[in-house]
């Protein structure tokens, strides 16, 4: 069996929009690290450990379920936990 890596819980940020929480390490090196996420689209990452870091640096749920790379089982989980907000 495969293991896959676990769903941010969801919040709700001070303009009203659900968002995955954000970890605060992973956020803090993408902006300083020289990169963006355009340079990181351009690399081959897999589309798991995309849909992973797209949660860990806080992305809405709505933008989410709209990224190719989201599974149904990580838009739903987001759905889902939005909805108990």
């Amino acid at each position: 069996m495969k293991t896959k890596h676990p769903v941010q819980p969801v919040i709700q940020d001070d303009y009203g929009i659900h968002r995955f929480k954000k970890n605060g390490i992973v956020a803090f090196l993408l902006g300083n690290s020289g990169y963006d996420m355009n340079n990181l689209a351009e690399m081959r990452f897999s589309e798991e450990d995309q849909e992973q870091f797209i949660q860990l640096i806080g992305y809405s749920v709505s933008g989410a379920c709209d990224l190719s790379y989201v599974s149904d089982r990580v838009a739903n989980k987001g759905i889902r936990r939005s909805a108990k907000l």
